[in-house]
């Protein structure tokens, strides 16, 4: 019995070792930041790159990466971040090492102006997930994520034409391929299985 309780004991606290290396080991948050010189000037770009999450321009729309936006009247973001010129479609992330999961994001209106963000997440099954959130002039808001997990993509945009805002600190966390799993798993039996050996 005392074994037994032994064996349980291991396998429980081999499973939870597991379940850190599986889940938490992949985490990133896309900061865009060392990416701009001193000075309000925009870096304009049609992908960017970071911590392997690639995000791409959609129907021709440029990506601004900017570090001084006290020109557009907020304080609140004293590093570089992603900002939105007033185009509708934004941008789709995705990541090159497979699917992902998205967590949450910080905004922020620009030159005193508000608007509402949309962002469908596309499922490694291929179903979707979609979201939206709402930026206000000069405050700066955090949102965060529901179901948005094993994704293959996501697609930004604003609902607002015209309207401009800022994202920034995009939290992120990259889902182990089921190989890696399968062989943190195998790993883990064998530890109980050497365990209930000894």
């Amino acid at each position: 019995m005392k074994h037994t309780l032994k064996s349980v004991s291991a396998l429980a606290a081999t499973l939870i070792t597991f379940g850190s290396l599986a889940g938490g080991a992949n985490g990133a948050i896309i900061t865009f930041n060392g990416n701009q010189p001193d000075g309000n000037t925009f870096t304009t770009l049609t992908t960017y790159v970071e911590n392997g999450f690639t995000l791409t321009n959609t129907a021709g729309v440029n990506l601004l990466v900017d570090n001084d936006f006290s020109g557009a009247g907020i304080s609140s973001i004293d590093d570089d971040a992603l900002a939105n010129d007033g185009s509708t479609s934004i941008f789709t992330m995705t990541f090159g090492g497979g699917a992902f999961n998205l967590l949450s994001l910080e905004h922020i209106g620009a030159f005193g102006e508000s608007g509402t963000y949309s962002v469908i997440g596309t499922l490694v099954g291929g179903e979707s997930v979609s979201d939206s959130f709402s930026f206000f002039a000069g405050i700066l808001n955090t949102h965060t994520f529901t179901n948005f997990n094993n994704l293959t993509s996501a697609e930004f945009a604003s609902d607002s034409g015209g309207v401009s805002s800022v994202l920034d600190n995009i939290n992120v966390v990259a889902v182990p391929e089921p190989s890696s799993a399968l062989l943190l798993g195998l790993v883990a039996l064998g530890l109980v299985g050497r365990r209930r050996r000894d």
